[in-house]
């Protein structure tokens, strides 16, 4: 309402009088504030993006004004709206361990301070301890038969929480058939280091080698030669030039017994000089790899940080 009343000049010619407007007043609009964080579990060796936007309300204009992200003892930069929205990434390390809340707080600037109130939005992220980088190992199975060398096993290597570095690997046998001979053998030849990078993979060739059944066997031989049979033969030539010219005295009795004496020394000697074997040798087997199954422990090293499988080995 606007009442007029003329002063002293006018009063002679004008009566005091009054007008009217309406005019529509409305509150000012609580504009709602959306906080999305990616990924929103994290570890605290990770970072997360939060996107925050206000929304306009009440029929008026986009909203400006500036963000501020808070979450326990962390506090963000204040980051001004861009149509509306903005973008604040926090810091490895910057939130506590567990649940935790994310408050964005919007204040409205000059131009909009006048038609929003301030409002703020939430989201909730999970922090769970960092993960040591280390690797994973596996391996695959194999069935050979014994006496073969192409036989292999691929063993493959993952890197986790962002290991890197380069790990040597091995293979021992853990358990296998009781008593067992000749035990598979195992080898990674030039590959036995493999580097790990970021998230890929990498693979080594194991080869196992078994022995294969054998055997050797030999005879006793009988040495041809003879030795002299001279002794023989000048044992009884001695015996005929001793006895053989009998004296007329001497009774043909007596002669056959010399005869039967020096027939005796000749067989005698002859035996002496017989033939005699030259060498003799023993048998020798190997029935190769024992069959059956091996579990075989893979290991892999680097620096600190190890890890370990095992794969079982068939051999038939």
């Amino acid at each position: 309402t606007a009442s007029y009343t003329p002063d002293s000049t006018s009063s002679a010619y004008y009566n005091p009088s009054s007008g009217t407007a309406s005019v529509t007043v409305s509150a000012k609009a609580t504009p709602a504030v959306t906080v999305s964080a990616s990924p929103s579990s994290i570890t605290t060796a990770q970072s997360t993006t939060v996107t925050i936007t206000v929304a306009s309300a009440g029929g008026y204009s986009t909203p400006t004004g500036l963000i501020t992200l808070s979450s326990g003892s962390y506090t963000s930069a204040a980051t001004t709206l861009s149509s509306g929205s903005a973008t604040i990434t926090v810091p490895a390390g910057a939130l506590a361990v567990g649940s935790d809340t994310l408050k964005a707080a919007y204040a409205p600037d000059s131009t909009s301070s006048s038609i929003y109130n301030a409002s703020s939005g939430t989201a909730s992220v999970t922090v769970s301890t960092s993960a040591t980088p280390s690797f994973k190992i596996a391996g695959t199975n194999a069935t050979i038969s014994t006496g073969t060398t192409t036989n292999t096993s691929t063993i493959t290597l993952t890197p986790v929480a962002g290991f890197t570095g380069s790990v040597s690997l091995g293979a021992i046998i853990a358990s296998g058939p009781a008593n067992a001979v000749d035990p598979p053998t195992f080898s990674f030849g030039t590959n036995n280091i493999v580097g790990l990078a970021g998230t890929s993979a990498q693979t080594a060739t194991l080869t196992i080698t078994t022995t294969a059944s054998s055997s050797s066997q030999c005879s006793a031989t009988t040495d041809k030669q003879h030795k002299s049979l001279w002794p023989a033969g000048s044992a009884v030539l001695a015996c005929l030039l001793l006895f053989g010219i009998p004296a007329r005295r001497r009774a043909w009795r007596a002669m056959l017994g010399m005869a039967i004496l020096c027939a005796v020394l000749a067989s005698g000697l002859a035996a002496c000089t017989g033939p005699a074997p030259s060498s003799s040798c023993s048998v020798n087997s190997s029935g190769g790899t024992t069959a059956g199954t091996y579990t075989v422990a893979i290991t892999g090293t680097s620096s600190s940080v190890s890890a370990s499988t095992t794969i079982t080995v068939n051999v038939q």
